[in-house]
């Protein structure tokens, strides 16, 4: 299954992991520093 069709089938659960994943790596940069 392409990403695509991942997001029309998923939208919600798919913008869900993706904010998930980006404010966990803000987290994992702001610790690195």
């Amino acid at each position: 299954m392409t990403q695509e069709e991942l997001v029309k089938e998923f939208p919600l659960l798919t913008l869900s992991q993706a904010y998930s994943s980006l404010a966990y790596l803000l987290r994992k940069q702001a610790g690195d520093r």
